[in-house]
């Protein structure tokens, strides 16, 4: 395994979807840079018994610098978003909101740019709704292109403000990288 340059040297290892602090996955995709270009078996055995107890090595890929590349660009983040609502909501409500027709002509403001959600929404959608109509939890799909594009919590604000949504809580749920999603 290639190591850095300097007094504490250490393997070139990158995690392609950082987690937070104190967050659990339950898979994780490790891209390693490699001095020399072993056979895939001898590297999956290797691999496996230097992994502390209770990690496994499900699959093994050596790819080219190109591949890498390819794999590192983002396409496409899904979100769950956790809403309080200032006012009650009705699922039938929410779930017009979420069609694209009701949330394309709106926009959000990341930073000081206003960016339109046409385009860059895949998928809203109402997953829970409580009793009450005053908390849901939402998921947000976005696809990421070569210009500014908006966060999960600027789509739901943007999208559903009619019942003026305070977001509570965003959790990464997956994350498509190169056609592979994670």
């Amino acid at each position: 395994m290639a190591h850095s340059e300097g007094f504490r040297s250490r393997p070139k290892v990158a995690l392609l979807t950082a987690l937070p602090l104190g967050a659990e996955a339950e898979a994780l995709v490790v891209l390693a840079t490699l001095r020399e270009s072993p056979l895939a078996s001898s590297l999956q055995g290797r691999l496996q018994h230097a992994l502390p107890q209770g990690l496994a090595l499900r699959a093994l890929r050596i790819c080219s610098v190109d591949e890498r590349r390819r794999l590192l660009k983002v396409l496409c983040e899904t979100w769950g978003v956790t809403v309080q609502f200032a006012r009650p909501a009705s699922r039938e409500s929410l779930e017009r909101l979420c069609e694209p027709a009701a949330y394309a002509p709106r926009s959000c403001l990341r930073g000081d740019k206003r960016i339109p959600l046409a385009g860059s929404v895949r998928l809203l959608k109402v997953c829970w709704l409580s009793a009450s109509g005053a908390e849901a939890l939402m998921q947000v799909s976005i696809l990421r292109g070569s210009g500014p594009s908006p966060s999960a919590a600027g789509v739901v604000e943007a999208a559903l403000r009619e019942y003026q949504p305070e977001v509570v809580h965003i959790t990464l749920l997956a994350l498509t990288r190169g056609g592979v999603k994670q």
